[in-house]
């Protein structure tokens, strides 16, 4: 009876996926660089910001896709204005539109095109708001 060894059998390469589990990369879902930069460009054209983003962010990269598929959850372009307060359609209801906390909302402004924040709301506010209609 021959006894032979193991190792003519064993992997000649190993992965560090199959050493640690099998674990891959996720994808992270921060969008908090997207805000800054919104909030840095309120007040100047959104079509100057909006093609910046084009130039320097590829939509044929996961990340570059991702900011674009998130955008316009952040900024508003078919908005109105009354009494000083931007609105738009959302779920066919007209809702202002507001930031609270760390939940930032923009708008392009329909008369001269600037990129603007969102009346800032407190909570409460927002509730009333969103519960109101």
């Amino acid at each position: 009876m021959v006894i032979r060894n193991n190792f003519e059998h064993a992997l000649q390469h190993e992965s560090m996926k199959f050493r640690h589990g099998g674990g891959s990369k996720y994808f992270n879902d921060n969008l908090e660089p997207l805000i800054r930069l919104l909030q840095r460009r309120c007040n100047r054209p959104w079509n100057k910001t909006f093609s910046e983003l084009n130039k320097h962010l590829s939509k044929g990269t996961v990340s570059g896709l991702h900011v674009f598929n998130h955008i316009f959850d952040f900024v508003q372009t078919k908005v109105w204005i009354e009494n000083k307060n931007a609105y738009y359609y959302w779920n066919g209801k007209k809702r202002e539109i507001v930031s609270c906390g760390p939940r930032k909302e923009f708008y392009v402004h329909p008369v001269n095109g600037l990129l603007k924040k969102g009346r800032e709301v407190s909570r409460k506010e927002l509730k009333e708001l969103w519960n109101a209609k």
